[in-house]
């Protein structure tokens, strides 16, 4: 379950006193985003993160990459705390990761909302919708690698464009649910319906047909 650290790519961060601010300034941006959604200035950011706003600018290239770094962050340390184990199945591992990242969704709606705007909203080939791309494409690129490792990948599947679309589609489900198409309840299964639909189509043997059996359990009842 590795995925891309947040704090390898910056180069620029090159002191502890710098690592120290930016961190601050995260912090910071999360408790606004958190309280007023995207709504706060990044002049409200400077005074909360106790920097000048140049600061921000020199940092940062827009709020967009700041609150994208800052949500992003928080996603990956939740996804580092699941820890591999022989005891449960790849099917398994998937269902504790999707109720996971569901669970912190729900505990800051706002998070997911302003990250799937941006996302959207972004160009495909920004560099502020690669730091939002980047941690669940990791994490999907891992996952069809292990089938492929296992021989239950189909020999056709490119794993760098299929984890590209399972990440769009990921953004996607969290879209549907932020514009209120189904309940909360409903995400976590949701989000992971849609992960085994896609994979159902790409594995063979064995683990299609586990595959398929989970999705079963999963149907939605509706949409």
């Amino acid at each position: 379950m590795s995925s891309v650290k947040l704090e390898s790519r910056p180069s620029r961060y090159a002191s502890e006193a710098m690592l120290q601010r930016r961190a601050r300034i995260l912090v910071a941006a999360r408790e606004l985003l958190a309280e007023d959604g995207a709504k706060f200035t990044m002049r409200d950011l400077a005074r909360r993160s106790d920097v000048a706003l140049a600061t921000l600018y020199n940092t940062f290239e827009s709020q967009d990459a700041l609150t994208s770094e800052a949500v992003v962050e928080i996603f990956e340390q939740r996804i580092d705390q699941l820890v591999p184990s022989e005891t449960k199945s790849i099917f398994g591992m998937l269902e504790e990761r999707a109720k996971l990242v569901a669970d912190e969704i729900l505990r800051v709606p706002a998070y997911a909302k302003r990250m799937t705007t941006i996302y959207f909203g972004a160009d495909t080939q920004s560099p502020i919708r690669e730091v939002l791309h980047s941690q669940p494409f990791a994490v999907h690129q891992n996952t069809l690698r292990r089938f492929r490792d296992e021989g239950a990948l189909a020999d056709w599947v490119n794993i760098k464009a299929m984890a590209n679309e399972l990440t769009a589609n990921q953004y996607a489900v969290v879209s549907r649910w932020g514009a209120g198409e189904f309940e909360d309840q409903e995400l976590a299964n949701r989000t992971l319906y849609s992960l085994l639909a896609a994979l159902a189509g790409m594995l063979v043997g064995t683990r299609r047909d586990q595959c398929e059996r989970f999705l079963m359990k999963l149907k939605p009842k509706r949409g």
